[in-house]
């Protein structure tokens, strides 16, 4: 059946779209959450940058609505509307990296910009602000702590909409069905936009990034997580952060970090060595067949380390870490029996030397605990031959 789902698009000041959702149920008004809408929630990380985006004058995307009997639906931005409206009524603080590193711009933006009978002196909540960068808890702040000028400078913030008119309930929820992870991916996009300048640096010289990812197994809709995995190991490589340390731990370091870090000869050799295993044929797509974050992470640190031999016999190699990373599942499972018949007639030094390995994912380790757990699962990668394989111990 053809549709008769009409689009068009403008933009309105933030001052008015809060408006608007005030005035839900009315002509005119915003409904933020019509029955389609899920329940996702962002965390505070994401909702951080998202002020940050908007005092900084960076797009966030548009929204969509559904124009419904003169009633506009939110289809697509819910979180980013309501994290807005948060901010300017509901008192929603901003802490952490990002209340300081907007605490910063202020001041250097406030003291760079004048205009005709106004002047920083004469805004009393500047000096309060700027003061909260020395409090040693960490800085925080509301909207009503913003000078005149920010609010001034958010309220008139251009949101672009995108309308969508004539659509059925069936249309609209199949459209919605469509749209439905472009909140998440938006999150990521916000988290992208400006803190991991510096290591995207390093994600731009791999040649091929989706081809590496199909090749390990690293399923396509979960792309935008490869990036934060990609961070985490490079924060470990610098001895900057742990590995198992939260997403926020990880955004932190990615906002903080600079050139030149310690290890960062290991990272330029994990590219080198992403590089050379997209461009070899002999490895086929979804070689790592049992594939996760765990195996992926693995993978990307014992590339960084180089302690495989990436030139010979790499397509073996990639199926013993497959192999593998299905039988550390087992480690975890809470089903009695499984890890006896699992490994079933297995030497006992190589199922303790496996399960040491697994430890990792457990808890926060230091760079060096997993440098030595690395060397020791590439050592499986590379001589696992099921019940035969002879303990990484006995050659050591």
């Amino acid at each position: 059946m053809q549709s008769n789902m009409t689009f068009n698009y403008d933009s309105k000041p933030i001052i008015t779209v809060m408006n608007d959702i005030d005035n839900k149920g009315r002509q005119g008004g915003i409904d933020l959450q019509p029955p389609y809408q899920r329940g996702f929630v962002w965390e505070d990380d994401f909702k951080n940058k998202l002020i940050y985006s908007i005092i900084r004058q960076f797009p966030i995307g548009a929204i969509t609505l559904r124009v419904n009997d003169g009633i506009r639906e939110v289809v697509d931005g819910q979180q980013r509307l309501t994290t807005i409206y948060n901010f300017m009524y509901r008192e929603f603080v901003i802490s952490g990296v990002y209340a300081k590193k907007i605490i910063e711009y202020i001041v250097e933006y406030m003291s760079e910009t004048s205009e005709e009978n106004y002047t920083v002196s004469q805004d009393k909540n500047f000096g309060k602000l700027k003061k909260k960068l020395s409090n040693k808890t960490g800085a925080r702040f509301k909207y009503s702590d913003l000078p005149e000028k920010i609010k001034r400078n958010f309220a008139v913030y251009n949101i672009s909409f995108t309308n969508i008119s004539d659509a059925s309930n069936t249309e609209i929820r199949e459209f919605f069905r469509f749209l439905q992870n472009q909140e998440r991916l938006r999150a990521g996009e916000i988290i992208k936009s400006f803190p991991s300048t510096l290591l995207e640096s390093f994600l731009y010289k791999i040649d091929n990034l989706d081809l590496f990812l199909s090749k390990i197994g690293f399923k396509s809709n979960e792309r935008h997580d490869f990036d934060k995995h990609f961070y985490s190991v490079i924060g470990l490589l610098s001895t900057k952060i742990n590995y198992g340390v939260t997403d926020k731990t990880v955004m932190d370091f990615a906002s903080t970090i600079s050139q030149p870090f310690k290890n960062e000869d290991l990272v330029n050799t994990m590219v080198e060595n992403i590089n050379k295993l997209t461009a070899n044929d002999t490895i086929k797509d979804g070689i790592i067949s049992f594939a996760n974050v765990r195996s992926t992470k693995y993978l990307l640190l014992i590339l960084a380390f180089d302690f495989i031999d990436i030139e010979n016999g790499l397509s073996n190699k990639l199926e013993n870490l497959s192999i593998l990373n299905a039988k550390f599942s087992v480690f975890n499972s809470a089903i009695d029996g499984r890890e006896t018949a699992e490994f079933l007639d297995y030497d006992k030094q190589v199922i303790d030397e496996l399960r040491k390995i697994t430890l990792i994912s457990k808890g926060s380790h230091t760079f060096k605990s997993v440098k030595d757990k690395m060397k020791m699962l590439a050592y499986y990668m590379e001589n696992f031959k099921d019940k035969d394989t002879i303990p990484y111990q006995d050659c050591h």
